[in-house]
């Protein structure tokens, strides 16, 4: 610097410089030199926090030393409890579920919260409807708090557009994108909820063209944007700045583990106290527009507290990645207090990070007593205290929240209470130190110097921020201006924020007005937006403004000619031809000397201003003295924005969220209670119901109730052969045939009701039993199923199957029927193949009447319901913690018999190769194919090298290598003498049988109309028949299992897998009622297996649940579900694709758009159709020819998507472009002319 100093001086003497230059040199020279200790202004605030709408809000809570954690408010729980209530949702989401018994409302924790996060001001910033759903609430909030901060600052309006302005937001990201995965798919969701869109999306709307940047450093993450943002303008990248931090809490549960060791057992936050036990997340926005000292002064700005310097560091290698460092914040303290040129004897106040743990505060005490300490050795010179003992820990809001109460506080001299604290953390020796906690309101006191102030924050990540504030200077006076009449102007985009923001001025002036009424209108006109709702008056004193203000709020909007107030309402068209008028009446009123009447000008202005002109109102006030002052922000006229929650309504089988958690996960079966939600169709008078009887009463007091109520009811019972006894009176044998001919017969079927399962018998007790109860059941239901290609097509189809004691509800069951649950499990896979069709499952038990049964009937959800003991409960599975791998989480004895079915194959394979590696044991493989004799083995491997069989062998032999002794057996599974020969043998062999892992199974392809009865009954024998007999085969043998593998596919059904999915689905009951005999069972649900298994041999997947897995994977999942206590259970890795298939697609319901603009009403057809997708994109029912495209809220990604929309009506755009033809009027006729050949063959068809 000397050097280019000296260069300059020598420049000048060699007369090579000019001394008025040199001059100007040397003094930008300084301002460089000075840049790094320049200091900031921060003219403009805005904020939202707990219990506090606004800034005045909250300062009024910390002076009266409220606090503001509450319990979480009742109306956001209704938006949250749908997601709660599904636990599939509530874990992947939120690693949290409802216990059982648990109310949903006893799920939500204290917090400090917001009240209305789903309210929002659309129309204001030119966003659609459907657009402002897609925005995630923090975007929302943000628009909303920077407007306000610069309406504060007085550049409201477009005072800042096109400027060099930058934006900072802090953010901590550490919360999954809910608001985007509960919401249906739409490719707005990608600016609505991108991480680098949220400071963006400000620069965009208010257009800013400084550096827009989002800061993530956890819990400073906002007063780190602080700190990006001074540094920014000190190094003059941007002229002003805006710097912000937003946090939200969608789903405030208990316990949520991640924040558990930071949190208060209380909800008390009592920081510096020796009761702190933590603290309470919770939620806030805020904003300030700061600006270089120097510039605000100069610029006569609203200066309500300067940062002298700001400074951040990091931690670096401390004890831990999260744990505090007392050096890093002491070196971080003393950086500050240099960099700012200050003696820390001058800060009076800092407003300390404070979490209120017994260990955090203490270490962060000490590191300012130890900064301290090298500058001063005076005691108890420094109040210290945290906000977050009113408000809780707001995250990457708390760095704006500190910010906002310590700019209070210097402008009101007044230091709130910290509170919450009634005797001093025992590891803090406050009377040793120069900090004592201020516990009380207190003066600020100052000795004459200006009043100085701490802030810190520290994150989690190790980044640390702090600044050092000071009081706004005291500005001069300015030469008294000789009294002369204001013109006072309010202006908002509609009537009902017109009112609101008048009433906010009366308020204003009730509690006395602060600043003078020149500076007052001054900023209403300068520092504000002019919107259609326009109100203006002319002002001859404070007394005349407060008058007519408060006139105005008793009496409403309206003019009064005669008193000078006018009111209008205009179009952006309006104006137009009124500047020549506005120009001179500006000129008039600049040259006061020249006037005979004082307000006829003032006057002509006002309705000038209120038919729309635009006025220039800095000319206006171009040679004048005047400031920005803060006076009442713009009113929003909020509207709710909120995505729908999507909820088990939308599909019968499962809900399921976009997979945050870890990869690998569990599922189970969870019974909710229900309310059933009933509803009468609007044909249910003429509907025809067919009731497939059972044994039990119910299916005849059905009947009977249906017929009283007037409905066309047809009663069908199984006998030995078809006939057709009276009217609405049939018999059938229950075959395919008698199905057809009854349907034939019929002229309409709307309605079936299927209670023929119910014979009112119990479990079967041999295999002709059971077969009988498969063709009550699932065969039956495969019947109706082939049969009604004779009405498909007709009517839509509701199919309801009534069974009993299916599914274990409430753990008091005393009976289970599994053979039942085959039925429903086909029923998954009807509404799969037949779209007409809605097919939904009611498991009851002895309890239930018919009155519940013809409530069901009415209830247009599908759903799986059960009824016990006269309560309705909806099935959904549910995510389940997973627990870890166990290092032996099964029970293998030494020289223990172990048999697997389908043991040849690949799942059999591979888990006999695991119990060898965990034990010497036998293994006995069943399979229902032949298999070489073991001393055959070696020939075969040498001489037959591609045999499929190979590599069947080699795993057997490297079986037995590791200690295993395998043992084939031909059994088929499901023939009873067969099965019995096997295990006999067995027994001979080794006296004993130790454990089962049932894998054996058939694949299955083919529709359900395309299958035959013989293919359908080969899938589901295996599974059930063979479960069953396996089961009733080896009740005398001391099993220590009996595991059967099933498939994810049970969850949801899949097209072509009706037979596999009925099959697993028994094995699934079967679990719980071998469990309920007190015998260790588990059945897995298993996703495709990638290297072995069915679905790798006949190349199909399993279930879009989940991802297909590795061997490795499935290995360590079935170590961890053994060591819990499952039943039936789902294991693997989700699949996003699943989850998006799972959300409820929004019905695109067209709406009738109407156009306008031209008199006679008239409009072509293409225009009538282009005016439907503008509608249908904006969710709005009136386009006008005027609408301009951006204005309306489009953009980008919606010019996207309006291309698509047009070129699957079939026209062309063929490089249209919407920025050159953005109205709507001027886009329809250049999209006519490109499509001029296609639009003439409309006309000639």
């Amino acid at each position: 610097m000397r050097n280019t100093q000296r260069y300059i001086y020598e420049q000048v003497a060699n007369r090579n410089l000019s001394p008025d230059l040199a001059k100007q040199m040397l003094e930008e020279l300084q301002i460089l030199s000075d840049a790094g200790e320049e200091h900031i202004a921060i003219i403009g605030m805005s904020g939202r926090f707990p219990r506090s709408e606004n800034i005045e809000s909250f300062w009024g809570k910390l002076t009266n030393g409220e606090d503001c954690v509450s319990s979480f408010p009742a109306h956001r729980r209704e938006d949250i409890n749908n997601v709660l209530q599904n636990n599939v949702l509530s874990l992947a989401l939120y690693k949290a579920v409802l216990t059982e018994g648990m109310n949903v409302n006893d799920a939500y924790g204290p917090g400090g919260f917001l009240d209305r996060i789903d309210l929002f001001d659309a129309e204001f910033f030119s966003i659609s409807a459907k657009e402002a759903r897609c925005m995630e609430p923090h975007q929302r909030l943000l628009l909303e708090s920077t407007y306000e901060a610069l309406e504060d600052a007085g550049y409201g309006g477009e005072s800042l557009h096109g400027s060099n302005t930058g934006v900072f937001i802090g953010r901590d990201h550490t919360d999954i994108p809910f608001y985007k995965l509960m919401a249906e798919p739409d490719l707005l969701h990608l600016t609505g909820s991108y991480t680098g869109i949220l400071s963006s999306r400000i620069s965009y709307v208010f257009n800013l063209k400084g550096p827009s940047v989002v800061v993530d450093t956890a819990c400073s993450s906002g007063l780190v944007a602080i700190h990006e943002a001074c540094s920014a303008l000190r190094d003059r990248r941007c002229d002003t700045a805006i710097a912000g931090g937003v946090n939200l809490i969608y789903f405030p549960v208990k316990g949520d583990g991640m924040f558990s060791m930071i949190t208060s057992q209380d909800s008390i936050v009592r920081t510096f106290d020796k009761k702190a036990t933590g603290t309470v997340l919770s939620e806030g926005v805020g904003a300030v527009v700061l600006k270089p000292l120097r510039k605000a002064l100069a610029d006569r700005d609203n200066i309500q507290a300067v940062i002298l310097t700001s400074v951040s560091n990091n931690d670096g290698a401390s004890n831990g990645i999260t744990a505090p460092s007392p050096e890093a914040q002491e070196e971080l303290l003393i950086s500050a207090w240099k960099n700012a040129k200050i003696n820390p004897e001058t800060i009076s106040y800092i407003e300390a990070h404070g979490t209120g743990t017994l260990i955090g505060d203490p270490i962060e005490t000490k590191a300012i007593f130890n900064a301290m300490k090298r500058f001063t050795d005076k005691k108890q010179f420094c109040a210290i205290g945290s906000v977050k003992s009113n408000i809780g820990h707001t995250v990457a809001a708390s760095g704006l929240a500190g910010v906002t109460k310590v700019v209070q506080a210097l402008r009101h001299k007044n230091i709130p209470a910290s509170i919450n604290f009634d005797q001093p953390n025992p590891y803090i020796h406050f009377t040793d130190s120069p900090l004592y906690v201020n516990d009380k309101l207190m003066p600020w006191e100052s000795d004459g110097k200006p009043r100085r102030a701490g802030i810190s924050s520290f994150g989690f990540s190790g980044t640390n921020c702090h600044i050092v504030l000071e009081e706004a200077p005291e500005l001069q006076q300015t030469a008294v201006e000789q009294w002369q009449p204001e013109i006072f102007t309010l202006s908002t985009q509609n009537e009902s924020s017109l009112r609101e923001l008048v009433d906010r001025y009366v308020g204003m002036v009730q509690r006395g007005i602060a600043c003078s009424i020149q500076d007052l209108c001054y900023t209403a006109n300068v520092g504000r937006g002019h919107y259609s709702h326009r109100l203006a008056f002319s002002v001859e004193s404070e007394e005349d403004f407060s008058r007519k203000i408060i006139e105005i709020g008793r009496f409403g909007l309206k003019g009064d000619a005669e008193r000078g107030i006018y009111y209008g309402v205009t179009e952006p068209s309006d104006g137009m031809n009124l500047k020549q008028e506005t120009d001179h009446r500006i000129a008039l009123l600049r040259q006061p000397g020249q006037r005979s009447e004082p307000l006829k000008d003032i006057s002509e202005l006002c309705q000038l201003y209120v038919r729309g002109a635009q006025v220039d109102w800095a000319s206006l006030y171009s040679d004048k003295q005047r400031r920005r002052v803060s006076i009442p922000v713009y009113a929003f006229n909020r509207k709710r924005y909120w995505a729908e929650v999507f909820t088990t309504n939308h599909r019968p089988e499962m809900v399921m969220a976009e997979p945050t958690v870890p990869n690998e996960c569990a599922f189970e079966m969870k019974w909710i209670p229900s309310v059933a939600s009933k509803g009468m169709n609007s044909n249910e008078a003429d509907r025809v119901t067919l009731v497939i009887q059972g044994e039990t009463d119910l299916s005849k007091q059905i009947v009977e109730h249906l017929r009283k109520e007037g409905k066309q009811t047809v009663a069908v019972r199984l006998d030995s052969a078809y006939r057709r006894m009276e009217e609405d009176q049939y018999a059938i044998s229950g075959s395919q045939e008698d199905y057809e001919r009854l349907f034939a017969e019929l002229p309409v079927v709307n309605r079936i009701i299927h209670l023929c399962s119910m014979d009112g018998a119990g479990n079967p007790s041999d295999v002709g039993q059971l077969n009988a109860k498969l063709a009550r059941g699932v065969n039956s239901l495969f019947h109706i199923v082939r049969a009604m290609k004779a009405i498909r097509g007709r009517l839509p189809i509701d199919l309801m199957l009534v069974t009993d004691h299916v599914n274990q509800v409430t753990g008091r069951e005393t009976l289970l029927k599994p053979t039942h649950a085959a039925l429903s499990g086909l029923g998954k896979v009807v509404v799969k193949e037949y779209p007409e069709v809605t097919c939904r499952t009611l498991d009851i038990d002895d309890t239930f009447t018919v009155e519940q049964l013809h409530d069901e009937i009415l209830v247009q959800e599908s759903e799986i319901i059960a009824y016990r003991e006269g309560v309705r409960y909806k099935g959904t599975y549910d995510q389940v913690p997973l627990p870890e791998p166990k290092e032996v989480s099964i029970s293998l004895k030494e020289d223990g018999v172990y048999v697997i079915t389908g043991g040849t194959g690949g799942l059999g394979l591979e888990f006999a190769k695991y119990f060898a590696s965990k034990a010497k044991v036998n293994i006995a493989l069943l399979s229902r194919k032949p298999f070489p004799e073991k001393n055959l083995w070696r020939d075969i491997i040498e001489e037959n090298e591609e045999d499929p069989i190979i590599s069947k062998l080699i795993m057997l032999q490297e079986i037995e290598k590791i200690g295993g002794h395998v043992h084939i057996l031909q059994a088929d599974i499901s023939d009873a003498d067969g099965l019995s020969i096997a295990l006999a043998e067995l027994r001979s062999t080794y006296g004993r049988i130790n454990g089962i892992i049932h894998a054996a199974g058939v694949a299955s392809q083919g529709l359900i109309i395309r299958k035959s009865k013989d293919a359908f009954n080969e899938v589901l024998l295996p599974k059930i028949q063979g479960t069953w007999l396996l089961d009733q085969l080896t009740a005398k043998d001391p099993l220590d299992f009996f595991i059967m593998f099933s498939s994810a596919m049970t969850y949801h059904g899949h097209g072509g897998q009706g037979d596999y999915t009925a099959a697993n689905s028994y094995m699934d009951a079967y679990a719980y009622y071998r469990k309920r005999l007190e015998k260790n069972t588990l059945t897995l649900n298993w996703p495709a297996w990638k290297e072995t298994g069915m679905a790798v041999k006949y190349g199909f997947s399993e279930s879009n649940i989940f991802n297909d897995i590795n061997t490795k994977t499935a290995i360590s999942l079935f170590e961890s579900v053994l060591g819990a206590d499952f039943t039936t259970v789902g294991i693997g890795s989700l699949n996003p694709r699943f989850i998006d298939e799972m959300k409820p697609q929004t019905q695109n319901n067209a709406i009738e758009v109407r156009l306008e603009g031209r008199m006679d009403g008239t409009y072509s057809d293409l225009e009538r159709e282009v005016a439907q997708v503008w509608g249908l994109l904006f969710e709005t029912n009136c386009i006008k020819l005027t609408d301009d495209f951006f204005e309306l809220g489009g953009h980008s990604l919606l010019a996207i998507k309006l291309e698509a929309e047009l070129e699957e009506l079939g026209y062309m755009l063929d490089g249209l472009n919407i920025e050159e033809h953005s109205t709507f009027e001027k886009f329809v006729a250049i999209l006519s002319s490109k499509n001029s050949r296609l639009l003439a063959k409309d006309e000639l068809a």
